[in-house]
């Protein structure tokens, strides 16, 4: 179903809302109070916290698919550039998140956590294995790397990743996204393909 204008509104600024605050200690009345409008409009639109929670993962998702597939029209890019964009965009939206966002949603709100990041896992992963392996084909990536493997390593690291209160805050996103992911994946490739990752990486930390 389509939504209105007022639900894309309350989606806007709730997503802001849990990614800066979480979600387990927000309230509707927060969300109402950071609109300027009343509850009772705002349970109109949205039955309960966990609905709109759900609606605005989903919007942050088909975002988040909408840009990669923009970024793949880039017929210029290699297939290892485009992966790597995507992951550098994905890491820097990750370290925005308040600490622990995904294991909230994963606690507090497990039917959510179903139908949003457990029901995206399994395109995820097929997608990017399909990706990996043209990198393979390509010459970026070792042919003796296993790309379903090698995926379930990073998805391993990227939630290891998002545990911020697993690193120190002094430690900026990038620190530890260049840190962790970038260097195992130029571990994993061809002298043309670590060509193409160090100068994306000098790309990005110089922004």
């Amino acid at each position: 179903m389509e939504l209105t204008q007022t639900q894309q509104k309350i989606i806007i600024s709730a997503t802001e809302i849990f990614i800066n605050h979480g979600c387990r200690s927000i309230t509707m009345d927060d969300i109402a109070s950071d609109l300027g409008m009343s509850k009772r409009t705002l349970y109109e639109n949205f039955s309960s916290k966990q609905e709109l929670l759900e609606k605005c993962i989903l919007q942050m998702m088909e975002e988040n698919h909408c840009r990669k597939l923009k970024m793949y029209d880039n017929k210029s890019s290699n297939i290892l550039e485009h992966f790597l964009r995507e992951v550098f965009s994905q890491s820097e939206m990750a370290m925005k998140l308040h600490l622990n966002f995904y294991q909230e949603v994963e606690k507090y709100f497990p039917e959510v956590y179903e139908k949003t990041f457990l029901a995206n896992k399994k395109a995820m992963m097929d997608e990017n294995v399909r990706d990996f392996q043209k990198a393979i084909d390509d010459g970026l990536i070792l042919k003796d790397t296993h790309p379903e493997v090698t995926f379930k390593i990073f998805e391993h690291l990227s939630l290891l990743m998002m545990k911020r209160n697993f690193f120190p805050m002094e430690f900026s996103g990038m620190d530890i996204f260049s840190s962790v992911f970038v260097t195992y994946l130029r571990g994993l490739s061809t002298q043309k393909g670590i060509n193409i990752i160090d100068k994306l990486r000098m790309e990005y930390e110089l922004k």
